[in-house]
């Protein structure tokens, strides 16, 4: 529901968006082209899509950035780069190309990488996504964020901006 989802961005909290859909809920579901072609033909959605990239932190999980939904908002992001807060994007080690990653970082996405042993069995690996998901909700849950410090060489410049560590993220679910 769109009109509930624009308001999640006036509140402080955070808050998760299914980019598919809900489960439970078959009407919410977008796995065809023609529902892809509806809902980005759809005002509301993208007036949503564009203030959330400019307004919130984005933490991308479990979904490809190969999925054709992900790539149209790639465009989005491709022109307001400028005005938007860092996102992050939750990924296996070596899911993403370089090519793919290159171009996450020219949107602005960092990326956060944590390690799957590819000789487990299926699932084995499962079970390690769901821990570093897990891991990386305990690490968010307990994040402080504090203003930063304006540079010591100028103090009269803005603050860069808090980062999520990824190498604390990146400790925490294993990989070093």
């Amino acid at each position: 529901d769109l009109t509930k989802a624009l308001r999640f961005l006036s509140a402080y909290q955070p808050f998760i968006v299914q980019m598919h859909g809900r489960i439970d809920d078959e009407t919410s579901w977008i796995f065809t082209r023609s529902d892809l072609e509806n809902l980005f033909s759809n005002e509301t959605y993208r007036t949503f899509v564009r203030s959330a990239l400019t307004a919130r932190r984005i933490l991308f999980i479990g979904c490809s950035p190969d999925d054709v939904a992900v790539i149209k908002h790639f465009e989005t992001l491709g022109s307001i780069t400028k005005t938007m807060p860092e996102h992050y994007w939750f990924v296996p080690t070596h899911e993403l190309n370089i090519a793919r990653e290159t171009e996450l970082g020219k949107v602005g996405i960092n990326i956060v990488e944590y390690s799957i042993d590819d000789s487990a069995s299926n699932l084995e690996k499962n079970q390690q996504h769901t821990n570093a998901i897990i891991h990386l909700f305990d690490y968010l849950e307990t994040f402080q964020y504090s203003e930063p410090e304006p540079d010591p060489i100028n103090p009269m410049a803005g603050p860069s901006g808090a980062r999520l560590p990824p190498n604390r993220v990146q400790a925490s679910t294993g990989r070093a």
